[in-house]
């Protein structure tokens, strides 16, 4: 600000109108840093006397005795560390105070309080508040900093792109930048803009950290093992004890649980990957039980552990069922639960199968077909599910793959085979085949199951409403009655009926031309005719298809003779 510009801004507050209850206006002009010093006989006021208050005792006199109208500005040069130090400090509290130097002009732009701590932190960031654009990022955060701490949070805040002045914030946009300080651009505006003390000591505020080398490497560390020791016992990590510290433990949970559960914590995968690596927490791991582990989340080889540990034991036949699903269902909400969620949900599917194998352990020796019938139908059919969900999981697992895991994963589906094909399709296969035997040989069928044939009159032809048939070639039972159970959750449909295996839906038919319909009335048949080659289930056919109409109530399908 030029000389002329000052004359003319004190020259328009000096002719400003009083504040009621006052006869004269005495402002104040602080100048530390001497800007204007030599340029103070280029002031010449309107309405007003300059002096310099160099002389405090002489001034005080001057304006609280010898003249008590007049207007006055006091020039001052000097800074008070202590306001007991300020002889005029009485005089000031009613008047006014006026600043032409730059870092000023910026605090009035920024609204920050104008005082002398305030003034020196300013100053000791002003290559960052030397441009316009940075002093809006400090203006517009959701606080104004009003003390010189939260200033220096401010600044590390907009230098990290944060409208929010936290330390948990910025230290993770710092982590997000990358562990190596020399590549990492935020750490490196810290430096830049001099933030890069403030930062460290909050850091060793906060969390404890207080090593003399600045290493973003062993910061992690310190925070992720700290963290680690409210959920896991101190004595499992051992030798590492110069890594962490107890006092700061909370800061150090709350700041890695809220980046866990947060929308970014993909970049903490990779930091947390690296002090498993760098503090050989696997190797450290491996000698805990799945209790010790089971409610730690900070890093991700836990779960690599808890699963070997758990398959390792499915491959040497001991399946705890209990064991399974209690840590599936405790590490189901922990933050790295979906990289191996294949994994976990299959050896639950095991722990599903080796409980139903428990409660059917001596076979199945029904007298009746009827009652196998029933049976399946109620129960049997879940062991089909069991098996349907660990291959289903087995399957996305080697598509997303984990070295430590594959193998082992490869080995409990051994186990699996063993439960599902030599044990449950062999038991109950052998008893459903001596049941029914004699009235296959008899009859060509099992009397008292539900037909085919008996679907249309007893599901369509009867029905009030109408009635949707969707077929599909070979589908499971199992299937069907989750199908079921989904309809049924669904607010438009208010019934969803399984008797058996050829009422349920798995796959629709995929027709890739338009079919010929023709009427016949007489014995309710509709006749498709079909020239060209069309897709059922994949696969190219060319069958004779019938439709069984009954006006608007419903249609079954004959496909090549067979009612379905």
């Amino acid at each position: 600000m030029d000389t002329d510009k000052v004359v003319q801004d004190l020259n328009r507050r000096f002719a400003a109108s009083l504040p009621e209850f006052y006869q004269r206006r005495i402002i104040f002009w602080y100048d530390e840093d001497k800007e204007f010093e030599d340029k103070l006989n280029e002031v010449v006021l309107e309405n007003a006397i300059a002096l310099t208050g160099n002389n405090a005792f002489a001034v005080k006199k001057l304006l609280s005795v010898d003249d008590l109208t007049t207007n006055y500005l006091v020039y001052s040069t000097c800074s008070y560390n202590r306001p007991d130090d300020n002889w005029l400090l009485d005089v000031e509290l009613y008047s006014e105070e006026f600043r032409a130097d730059l870092i000023s002009i910026w605090m009035d732009e920024m609204g920050l309080p104008s005082n002398p701590a305030m003034r020196k932190q300013v100053k000791n960031y002003r290559a960052y508040f030397n441009a316009k654009d940075r002093r809006l990022k400090v203006s517009t955060q959701s606080k104004v900093p009003a003390t010189p701490d939260q200033l220096n949070i401010t600044v590390m805040a907009a230098i990290c792109g944060l409208k929010k002045p936290q330390l948990s914030q910025i230290l993770r946009s710092v982590f997000r930048a990358g562990l190596d300080l020399k590549n990492n651009t935020i750490y490196q505006d810290f430096v830049k803009y001099h933030a890069d003390g403030i930062f460290w000591e909050k850091v060793r505020q906060g969390c404890g950290f207080a090593e003399e080398e600045p290493d973003l490497g062993r910061l992690a560390i310190h925070l992720l093992l700290t963290a680690s020791t409210r959920t896991m016992r101190q004595e499992y990590l051992a030798g590492l004890d110069s890594l962490i510290s107890i006092p700061h433990q909370a800061y150090c949970y709350d700041f890695i649980s809220e980046w866990l559960h947060s929308e970014d914590k993909q970049q903490l995968y990779d930091v947390a990957r690296y002090v498993e690596d760098e503090a050989r927490l696997h190797q450290r791991f491996e000698k805990l039980t799945v209790d010790d582990l089971v409610g730690t989340e900070c890093f991700p080889c836990i779960n690599e552990v808890i699963l070997t540990k758990l398959m390792t034991e499915i491959s040497d036949h001991i399946i705890d069922v209990d064991t399974i699903t209690s840590t599936v269902e405790k590490r189901r909400t922990c933050a790295w639960y979906e990289p191996f969620e294949n994994f976990y949900d299959g050896i639950l599917q095991v722990a599903n199968m080796q409980s139903f194998f428990k409660e059917h352990s001596a076979g199945f020796h029904t007298a009746e077909a009827r009652g196998i019938w029933k049976e399946y139908t109620e129960s049997y059919y879940q062991m089909d599910t069991y098996y349907r969900l660990f291959h289903m999981s087995f399957q996305k697992s080697l598509e997303t793959s984990n070295i430590m895991l594959d193998d082992l994963f490869k080995h409990v589906v051994d186990k699996v085979e063993g439960l599902y094909t030599h044990w449950f399709l062999g038991e109950l296969g052998n008893n459903w085949s001596d049941v029914c035997a004699d009235e296959l040989a008899t009859y060509g069928k099992v009397l008292e199951v539900p037909q085919q044939e008996e679907f249309y009159r007893s599901r369509i032809k009867t029905s009030d409403t109408k009635v949707f048939v969707i077929i599909s070639d070979a589908m499971r039972y199992e299937v069907a009655a989750t199908m079921a159970e989904q309809l049924h959750r669904l607010d438009n449909i208010s019934k969803a009926n399984l008797e058996n295996v050829l009422e349920a839906l798995a796959a629709l038919f995929l027709l890739e031309r338009y079919l010929l319909v023709e009427l016949k009335e007489e014995d309710s048949y509709v006749l498709i005719k079909q020239s060209n080659i069309f897709r059922i289930d994949g696969v190219d056919m060319q069958p004779r298809m019938q439709w069984k109409v009954d006006s608007d109530k419903g249609i079954a399908l004959v496909y090549n003779d067979d009612l379905i």
